[in-house]
């Protein structure tokens, strides 16, 4: 909760170096990961040049200060001004918790691109044991309708093809450390060992009343699991629901994990749990009989 502060006033901070007539709209576009590395070495990751290379495998110029540059070059053969994020800026950074920078569009958006005004990254890492380290992706600052005005479109544009972009650039950073790739950041999995976490309903309207903000929150679910399945980290996940005793209502998830922490971090990282709407329990499942498998 500490943290939590922390990062909001931080966020506030960033949001005051825009100009002070410019107005954010409340879209945003959020992306986790479990990355199976300490903190340290996926701090370093983000932060110097070697380390973006060394999961995006392109170049960059990255000083880890205050107005530093924020450069990564997804096309470092294009002409200068088309080669990536250029001009891009550190805004600020707490050491192994917090990085922000400014944000551009890609060149085939000119309109947005060359325009006066620049999106905002944040980026937060938590540590989940010695190693496991979570990281979260915020990518906001976006114009309301009535600043986009006659860009709409444009914006629009910008918007879904960084909702595309970013969970792919994740899911390289999550390769990099993988441990099919040699890495000693974590061992690998028994195939047949599993955890599975029990998510038990606590919230009174989830269900029976769900509010704008439940459904909110289940979408959020249903989207992290699916990606989660389509990474192979899930295996199967459902409710179980008795009609007439809604109360009783709980949800199992088995995933693939290379150790307890990795999976907790899963649990951890699910929008229900998050929410406080249920509590969750995590279990070690040993997968004895799998269709496809055995």
């Amino acid at each position: 909760m500490k943290l939590t502060r922390i990062l909001v006033s931080l966020l506030a901070g960033v949001v005051a170096l825009a100009p002070a007539a410019r107005a954010d709209s409340d879209k945003k576009i959020t992306v986790e990961r479990a990355i199976a590395a300490p903190i340290a070495e996926v701090w370093k990751t983000w932060t110097t040049s070697e380390g973006i290379t060394s999961f995006l495998s392109t170049p960059a110029n990255i000083e880890l200060r205050a107005g530093g540059p924020f450069e990564i070059y997804f096309a470092p053969d294009a002409a200068p001004g088309s080669r990536g994020s250029e001009g891009c800026k550190v805004l600020s950074y707490l050491p192994q918790k917090m990085l922000s920078f400014s944000w551009n569009a890609p060149p085939t958006i000119p309109a947005i691109r060359n325009g006066e005004r620049q999106t905002l990254v944040v980026i937060t890492f938590e540590p989940q044991g010695e190693r496991l380290t979570r990281v979260r992706l915020v990518h906001h600052g976006w114009p309301t309708a009535a600043e986009a005005g006659a860009l709409a479109a444009d914006w629009d544009k910008t918007f879904a093809y960084f909702e595309k972009a970013w969970p792919n650039v994740l899911a390289a950073l999550e390769k990099r450390f993988a441990p099919a790739n040699g890495s000693a950041s974590a061992a690998p999995a028994d195939p047949q060992d599993g955890w599975v976490f029990v998510l038990h309903l606590t919230s009174k309207t989830l269900l029976a009343a769900p509010t704008e903000a439940d459904q909110a929150t289940m979408t959020a679910h249903v989207k992290y699991l699916a990606d989660l399945t389509a990474r192979g980290v899930v295996l199967i996940a459902g409710p179980s629901i008795i009609p007439d005793k809604p109360e009783t209502s709980m949800g199992v998830i088995v995933v693939n994990a290379p150790d307890e922490a990795a999976a907790r971090a899963y649990m951890e990282g699910d929008p229900l749990v998050k929410s406080g709407a249920v509590t969750a329990e995590l279990r070690p499942f040993r997968i004895a009989f799998l269709r496809g498998r055995d």
